[in-house]
């Protein structure tokens, strides 16, 4: 298991560089190649990031003091220029801990940790923030806070989800919970969304204003 550290000089370097020389250095290259592994991310519930960290922390002592943002290794041919990724394979986690400025590569199939890395404050924020999908709430229901008690349910169920609206509905005779995908290319989200809070998924319905978020979940009576 080797051990990377990426200084913030670098970082900055790199961010002053990268129209021109983009992909160079190892902290930029873990967090563009970590972007193309969260662009569309596996919905990855509670139960599970509970169940990787306490597998992984059998190996090596984590962070206890915040939950952190998960992604799988789906492509491991475009990762493995970088010596974070050298060794990954498909079906790989990676555990990103914003505060603590660590990311852990960890093979589920086999118990063994593959890689620990340093990040920096910078790129450790931009991942966690890439990772999240937003999903706005409306309620057009007769009942004043069903949104409410299920984007709390959500959060609770799947952690990489950020509720950024819970308002009403522009009507309140919705029958049941429908989801919708805003972006046009989440729908296997908006999917097992829909399963975890046993709702359908469908259109925007006329009339409704459309939200700047990923995916809107509108809850009927």
């Amino acid at each position: 298991m080797g051990i990377s550290s990426v200084s913030r000089k670098t970082i900055v370097t790199l961010a002053l560089c990268v129209v021109a020389v983009a992909g160079i250095g190892t902290g930029y290259y873990f967090y563009a190649k970590y972007r193309t592994l969260v662009q569309n991310p596996e919905i990855v519930t509670q139960r599970e990031v509970d169940w990787l960290k306490t597998k992984i922390g059998r190996l090596i002592l984590l962070p206890d003091d915040e939950n952190p943002s998960v992604a799988t290794v789906l492509n491991k041919d475009g990762l493995q220029e970088e010596a974070f990724f050298k060794k990954a394979e498909n079906g790989d986690k990676i555990l990103i801990y914003e505060k603590n400025l660590r990311a852990y590569l960890y093979r589920p199939s086999t118990n063994i940790l593959i890689e620990v890395m340093s990040i920096t404050a910078g790129t450790a924020q931009d991942l966690a923030a890439s990772q999240n999908l937003k999903i706005a709430v409306y309620n057009g229901s007769e009942i004043p806070d069903a949104s409410t008690k299920t984007a709390q349910s959500l959060r609770e169920k799947i952690s990489n989800v950020e509720i950024v609206l819970d308002t009403a509905a522009t009507r309140f005779d919705y029958n049941g919970i429908m989801v919708v995908d805003l972006s046009g290319d989440k729908a296997n989200h908006a999917e097992t969304i829909a399963q975890t809070v046993g709702g359908k998924v469908g259109d925007l319905p006329e009339g409704e204003d459309k939200p700047d978020a990923d995916i809107l979940i509108i809850v009927g009576n």
